[in-house]
């Protein structure tokens, strides 16, 4: 046998190591999950869907998670974050509506099992300038701000205007980061996603190379991935200014357009009405945000962050109890108490893994 028959039998010998090795096999928020997520399933097969959003403040008030105990600190970081800015909502009612929300948005998820499945009316604005982009030499990023129901109305939302999408997620993208909660409780709104999406790159730790070089190629053939616009726990990441505080978010997205030319569009998701029946959500694609690859990329990303940090506000003034970014804010004041400790625990963002390993140049 020669040297270069060894050498590719040796390589066709070699296993790809287990991303979920990495992994705990269980975490005590399992057992949380494991005990809420039943409940939900079954209030929301029996709750007519008109109910849904009385529902979900009622169970605000039950688990006690609204302004009155463990809200009281989000409640704070709202505040301070606004001071002398005018929205829509008050801090109180942002405060609820961030935790309606989110049971909201896991009755959405089971009732998406049923025949028939989750009934709402969806909007795609900005339509003409993702063709337009889809036009140029490169592909296409979605940057998508998260909001009450971005993660499923978004891509239910591209799937039924028959545009196909990569969605990049973390391998922990979900509720838990264990291998039970990956396979066990994550995977009950993966599945509903996955039939929205054209393909889903799958990011884990120590092995971001793979999904790095799929997101190149498929860019480099005129496609379109979604990344969401989120912070990262690991990696590089960066902030922007949004009202009276600091938004830390990854630059993944941003770096990908810097080395490739790609287009970058920001989205952003709207519930225009929450009606009994068929709620109405609009999703709306903005003006691209300029990568200029003439100038340092400290340059160019400051210059898309200020860009991108003042369309969000321009979003979140219309909409502020839709937006789901507020946990994730830095202010000068406030420190986060117990409350907010033990909501980041039980409210792990699975987003917020999704790029992660990407802000690498």
């Amino acid at each position: 046998m020669t040297d270069a028959n060894r050498h590719v039998n040796s390589n066709q010998n070699k296993t790809a190591p287990d991303p979920y090795a990495q992994l705990p096999v269980f975490e005590m928020r399992d057992i949380a999950y494991c005990t809420m997520l039943p409940v939900l399933a079954f209030l929301s097969w029996i709750t007519p869907q008109r109910w849904w959003n009385r529902l979900s403040k009622v169970l605000v008030t039950l688990f006690l998670l609204g302004p009155g105990a463990l809200g009281r600190s989000l409640l704070l970081k709202i505040r301070n974050s606004t001071k002398g800015v005018s929205l829509s909502s008050t801090a109180e009612q942002i405060t609820r509506s961030y935790v309606s929300n989110k049971f909201q948005l896991q009755f959405e998820y089971f009732s998406s099992y049923w025949p028939g499945g989750w009934k709402c009316q969806l909007q795609l604005r900005g339509r003409e300038i993702l063709m337009n982009a889809m036009q140029k030499e490169r592909g296409v990023i979605l940057w998508v701000t998260p909001s009450s129901s971005s993660d499923l109305v978004v891509k239910r939302c591209f799937s039924e205007h028959q545009i196909d999408v990569a969605h990049l997620s973390a391998l922990t993208h979900g509720y838990s980061s264990s291998r039970f909660g990956v396979k066990f409780i994550n995977s009950v709104n993966r599945t509903i996603e996955n039939r929205y999406i054209a393909h889903r790159i799958i990011l884990t730790r120590g092995a971001t190379g793979d999904a790095i070089r799929e997101i190149n190629n498929r860019i480099s053939n005129k496609e379109v991935v979604s990344i969401t616009a989120v912070k990262n726990k690991g990696g590089r990441s960066t902030s922007t200014r949004f009202f009276s505080a600091r938004l830390p978010l990854g630059v993944g997205a941003i770096n990908i357009a810097y080395n490739t030319g790609c287009v970058l569009l920001p989205v952003f998701c709207v519930r225009e009405s929450n009606s009994a029946k068929d709620p109405t959500y609009s999703v709306e694609i903005g003006q691209p945000l300029e990568v200029n690859p003439e100038v340092s990329k400290s340059e160019a990303f400051a210059e898309v962050l200020r860009d991108y940090g003042d369309a969000l506000e321009k979003h979140v003034r219309i909409a502020p109890e839709q937006w789901s970014g507020w946990t994730h804010l830095t202010v000068s004041d406030g420190k986060p108490d117990w409350r907010q400790a033990f909501w980041n625990w039980l409210h792990k963002s699975g987003p917020d893994d999704d790029a992660r390993s990407l802000n690498q140049p």
